[in-house]
């Protein structure tokens, strides 16, 4: 019966022996692991402290966008500004100019008897003209090509025919304020 309770202590030896190898192999693994893991905890570490000097950089930078933006902000309030200070502008050029046109329009056509104007009329109209007034009504075309088959212009067709030179005006006030711009926009840089 002994040798019996030692064959089998024997046998659960050689189980105990086959359990401890397995545990060290086991062991092993994990201590190559825990070795990777390492390894993989001081490279992360490194790349946060990279990224940490990298975030310290790019808060400067973002310091430095955000300063810009508020000058952008600035330059676009300006410009804003400005092109409605142009565009207020632009009108009242535009309604003087209609006033100066229609004041000279109602002198030569309501020197007679009727409201609107013959050839010679027109021809005075034309005289009390910029150069460049004048010059843009001709464009238009001859008293003919504007009057109508009465051979007069009424108050109604001369706003027809203000409305074009006015067009031509406000055409000319745009381009002189982009020729403007532009040129401003060259010496900034």
């Amino acid at each position: 019966v002994i040798n019996d309770h030692i064959d089998d202590m024997k046998i659960q030896n050689d189980d105990y022996k086959y359990e401890l190898k397995k545990l060290k192999r086991t062991n092993e693994e994990f201590k190559g692991e825990v070795k990777t893991l390492k390894t993989t905890v001081s490279e992360l570490e490194h790349d946060a402290q990279q990224l940490a000097e990298q975030t310290e950089k790019f808060e400067g930078l973002v310091d430095e966008l955000k300063e810009i933006s508020k000058e952008n902000k600035d330059i676009v309030n300006i410009l804003d500004d400005t092109n409605k200070i142009f565009s207020d502008m632009r009108k009242v050029v535009l309604e003087n100019e209609r006033a100066h046109l229609l004041t000279a329009f109602y002198e030569c056509a309501f020197r007679d008897d009727d409201n609107a104007m013959d050839e010679s009329e027109y021809q005075r109209f034309l005289v009390r003209l910029s150069k460049k007034q004048r010059m843009r009504f001709k464009e238009l075309g001859s008293f003919q090509d504007l009057a109508d088959e009465t051979q007069h212009i009424d108050i109604v067709k001369f706003q027809d025919i203000l409305e074009k030179v006015l067009e031509d005006v406000d055409q000319l006030l745009h381009e002189e304020f982009q020729r403007h711009s532009s040129g401003v926009n060259k010496s900034k840089r």
